[in-house]
């Protein structure tokens, strides 16, 4: 079999990703089917063995998704959304993000809070992510006891999803700790290797922070470590507007400018090639641990070390086969790999160039040939468009499939956007390294101008690239189903067809059609109200669609509701706002208001009389017509039949919206429902960012909770006198309600 790593590889990926979209029952299915057509393909002799063997690859990994799922998902389902007293060990970094602070734990000890003792039932060890209001004193590889409230991540168990992002990384329930109870804080009494990892990430991290703006230090941090922490919102939405998320990914080429500069410094000192191949083999297996060994860094981090140690042999790597090498290297320990984003990305990106990039830039230049003196200058243009070219249109579906859209620009942004990364890549990895060597720690200053030049750079080219009319469109699932269908008809049709004129007119019909037919999808109308409750951590964000018109209620929120507001109107192809209602200001929703009017110049913004602040939104309002001002009662009606209706009591506001016979009412944080009239107090649909006090007087059918899952504990308390129908965003992701003559229905999307 002529290499067999990238057919037993590829073929294992692509049975696995199968799997996760098919579901748990659907795998066993499949993997007996192809059990047995292996077993009828081995029988027949003119059939070629190597296509039995594949099938029987197939099989098997379908087999493995079933088996670990068994193993690590069925478990902990009895933990599912339950309280326990955890112990174990912190191995990860603390992160914050969103006003809350973050810890992976490595459990040795689980026991349930209803009073049973450990049993067979109950895992042990297990790998969780767990949350707190508060930060908590501690470092990676020190122990952690307290009570948690446990659940499954966000999403289904089927498709790319938070939960299956997750299980790609071993974690399988996440929760938050219990504040106002006792925890108990032990210092770690061995270090790892991977300790001192995380350790030198850290300082890295904080080399970075220390000589750069935090919107820059975000960023460098983001594109070299892999950090996002502290990313700015807004850069990582123009990021993946434009196509170019895969750079916030440390992929292939980061190993490569990481091992190359390596193994040029050792051969520079005077090192023989041979042994500064296998030394700097060991330094990007080392920078692997640094970056936390996620899929993505796995996969190129062991295609570049095979590469430098074909050098150290003497013997030239197949770049394909070291692929699919690396596919099972990764997903034969753990077959929920073949789920994770990023590794899709770096996977899908790397086969397309080495598939295409070569014969695309062959092509180019034969055409730039006759140009005489600019032919070495178009030499090297040709092969970054040939790269960028080939590794968009491998990367385009897993970008539709994950994040509901295709950028149009993505081609232009990474020819623009590629060279800088890798320039501020090195010199954001040499800032980091010559901050803390004494003698020289100078050289880090011009480094870290370098860095911080790059950044703003291709933050100030993805804002311009996203400001573009189409910059993106929405994909809905309908649509990309049957562009896959329509790609992978061709790409049958394209192989069995040897006339190479054919070839070339038949792919170049089939882009453009599945881009008109993509366009057009985008811009499908809708007769019924779509009512979007966002999952935006604590407050409430409605999105209201009709018709490609939409509105926005907000009522509070972090920081980051702006972004998942903002992800949401792109999704649905919304690029103007007839309508944005701000019923609390202050500093945590200021901000996103402020970028929400910048971005979708709302025809009508109705905001809360209270004195705002000298900050961004007030200057968004300044000169702007179509701003009114509410103190008391607000009246609006949209669309002929939606009304939408605000009572200010004290600095609170309550916000109601009526179509048809439903009629939906949002809560506000610190609201008292004495202080409502007895008439608006009946709804349908109750949207709860926070407990309002006396609820008990509320009448309703359905019961939303925007908040985080230890205050909705709290609320579904409070709130039970209407908790017929309970949905809480934190757990099910943004709720979507549709109403329409036909009636109402209820989903939800993570």
């Amino acid at each position: 079999m002529k290499r067999p790593f990238a057919s037993i590889g590829f073929t294992y990926l692509i049975a696995l990703l199968a799997a996760i979209f098919a579901g748990v029952n659907a795998s066993v299915v499949l993997g007996i089917s192809c059990l047995l057509l292996s077993l009828l393909l081995f029988c027949r002799k003119s059939t070629p063995k190597r296509l039995s063997a594949l099938v029987l690859t197939a099989g098997i990994a379908f087999f493995a998704y079933f088996g670990a799922y068994q193993i690590n998902v069925s478990p902990v389902s009895a933990l599912d959304d339950s309280d326990a007293t955890v112990s174990g060990t912190v191995t990860e970094l603390p992160s914050e993000a969103y006003g809350r602070f973050y810890y992976v734990i490595e459990t040795d000890s689980v026991m349930p809070e209803d009073g049973t003792e450990k049993s067979s039932d109950i895992p042990q060890r297990l790998k969780i992510r767990v949350s707190s209001t508060n930060a908590i004193e501690l470092e990676a590889y020190d122990r952690l006891t307290a009570k948690v409230h446990l659940s499954k991540p966000t999403g289904s168990d089927e498709g790319l999803n938070t939960r299956n992002y997750y299980a790609a990384k071993n974690i399988y329930l996440t929760g938050f700790i219990y504040d106002y109870q006792p925890y108990t804080v032990t210092p770690g009494e061995s270090h790892p290797f991977y300790y001192y990892a995380l350790k030198v990430r850290e300082r890295m991290t904080e080399a970075l922070r220390a000589l750069l703006p935090p919107r820059q230090s975000g960023l460098v941090c983001g594109v070299l470590l892999g950090d996002k922490s502290g990313l700015d919102e807004a850069v990582r939405d123009n990021f993946q507007i434009t196509g170019v998320s895969h750079m916030l990914s440390v992929s292939g080429m980061h190993m490569a400018i990481i091992g190359q500069f390596l193994l040029w410094t050792l051969l520079y000192f005077g090192i023989p090639k041979r042994g500064a191949a296998l030394a700097a083999s060991v330094g990007v297996f080392c920078f692997m641990a640094v970056t936390g060994f996620v899929p993505s860094v796995v996969r190129s981090g062991v295609m570049s070390i095979l590469y430098l140690l074909g050098i150290g042999i003497r013997k030239q790597a197949d770049p394909i086969n070291s692929l699919g090498f690396a596919m099972l290297v990764l997903t034969v320990p753990n077959p929920f790999a073949a789920g994770d984003t990023g590794l899709l990305l770096s996977f899908s990106a790397t086969l397309g160039i080495l598939l295409f990039s070569g014969r695309i830039q062959a092509r180019l230049n034969r055409w730039t040939e006759s140009i005489g003196v600019l032919k070495r200058l178009f030499r090297g243009l040709n092969s970054t468009i040939a790269a960028t070219v080939s590794a968009t249109v491998f990367t385009s579906p897993i970008v539709a499939l994950t994040f509901g859209e295709l950028s149009l620009v993505a081609p232009l942004s990474n020819l623009l956007m590629e060279f800088p990364a890798a320039i501020m890549l090195l010199c954001g990895f040499l800032t980091s390294i010559f901050y803390y060597i004494p003698v020289i720690n100078f050289l880090a200053m011009p480094f870290g101008l370098g860095a911080g030049i790059a950044a703003n750079y291709l933050m100030e080219c993805a804002a311009w690239l996203a400001s573009l009319p189409m910059a993106s469109i929405p994909v809905t699932q309908e649509v990309l189903l049957i562009s896959l269908i329509v790609f992978a008809a061709a790409s049958v049709v394209i192989v069995m067809i040897r006339w190479e004129g054919f070839r070339l007119r038949l792919t170049a019909c089939t882009t453009a059609f599945l881009l008109v037919f993509t366009a057009l999808g985008a811009g499908f109308e809708q007769e019924a109200l779509e009512i979007g409750v966002l999952n935006t951590g604590n407050g409430s964000s409605v999105v209201l669609i009709r018709d490609q018109q939409a509105a926005v209620l907000c009522s509070g929120g972090g920081n980051g509701a702006y972004s998942r507001i903002d992800a949401y109107l792109r999704s649905r192809g919304i690029g103007r706002l007839d309508y944005l209602l701000i019923s609390q200001v202050d500093k945590k929703t200021s901000s996103g208001a402020s970028r929400l009017i910048e971005e979708y110049h709302p025809e009508t913004i109705l905001v809360s009389d209270q004195k705002l602040p000298q900050d961004k939104l007030r200057r968004a309002l300044e000169n702007r017509a179509g701003v009114y001002y509410f103190s008391s009662r607000n009246q609006t009606v949209l669309w002929e039949d939606l009304v939408i209706s605000v009572l200010a009591n004290k600095s609170e506001s309550w916000i109601s919206f009526t179509v048809g016979q439903e009629k939906f009412l949002i809560c506000p944080a610190g609201g008292d429902v004495a202080d409502l009239p007895e008439a608006d107090r009946d709804c349908n649909f109750c949207i709860a960012g926070d407990t309002p006090e006396n609820a008990y007087g509320l009448r309703g059918d359905y019961t939303i909770l925007t908040m985080y899952q230890a205050e909705a504990i709290e609320a579904q308390e409070a709130l039970s006198n209407i908790k017929i129908h309970e949905l809480v965003t934190s757990k099910q992701g943004n709720v979507v309600i549709s109403v329409s003559e036909t009636g109402v229905t209820i989903d939800t999307e993570y």
